[in-house]
């Protein structure tokens, strides 16, 4: 079952699971305007920790929105295993 919210951006821990691992900051400015004038067209998932958020897929925009300022972001929230939080990231990237 997932949810759907807004949610802090800071109450959202990236880890270093991600596939992908270098991201350009050029690309970043140009989402993050994106964001700004569009608004979020997908939402990030996550998964609840104790006091936090931990991203499943979408750090992208989770960066860009850091980068410009953002202060919430639309947000699924599932509770997932190990295993299928990296199916995800694999499938994203």
């Amino acid at each position: 079952m997932s949810e759907i919210k807004m949610i802090p951006v800071g109450k959202i821990f990236i880890t270093g699971d991600n596939p992908r691992k270098e991201f350009n900051l050029d690309s970043l400015n140009d989402l993050g305007e994106s964001l700004l004038s569009h608004g979020l067209l997908q939402p990030i998932i996550v998964r609840p920790k104790e006091d936090y958020y931990e991203l499943v897929v979408g750090e992208r925009r989770l960066r860009a929105a850091r980068l410009k300022g953002i202060f919430e972001i639309e947000t699924r929230i599932e509770t997932l295993d190990d295993a299928t939080c990296m199916e995800y990231r694999l499938i994203e990237n």
